[in-house]
């Protein structure tokens, strides 16, 4: 594992241009192969998703798409709000922040 690249990787995490989802499989690849993980992220367009408009499209598309564990969280649930944030980590392919989905989801269901 290179020094160079590992201190990369960090400063992306430290610096919230990738999640700690990303930040693992990067991790995980470096120990196999070493790259430069700033040329690799913006390659592969792997940034952190962030601004709450987008996100709360997601989150709608997710609300909208699973009507019952969202009327289950309505009604008290609030299990199911993991669920929910997994569809929309699913669709952003692990690229949102799990805590700004949560937030977003209490509010657009309250």
């Amino acid at each position: 594992l290179d020094e160079a690249h590992l201190a990369e990787l960090l400063e992306l995490l430290n610096s919230n241009k990738i999640t700690e989802q990303v930040g693992r499989k990067l991790l995980q690849d470096l120990i196999k192969k070493p790259f430069s993980p700033k040329v690799y992220v913006a390659s592969q367009n792997l940034t952190t998703i962030t601004g709450s408009s987008e996100l709360e499209k997601f989150c709608k598309d997710a609300i909208k798409s699973n009507p019952k564990p969202a009327a289950d969280y309505k009604s008290g649930n609030a299990d199911v709000l993991n669920f929910l944030v997994g569809q929309v980590m699913r669709v952003t392919k692990g690229k949102a922040k799990p805590q700004e989905l949560k937030e977003i989801f209490v509010r657009l269901m309250k």
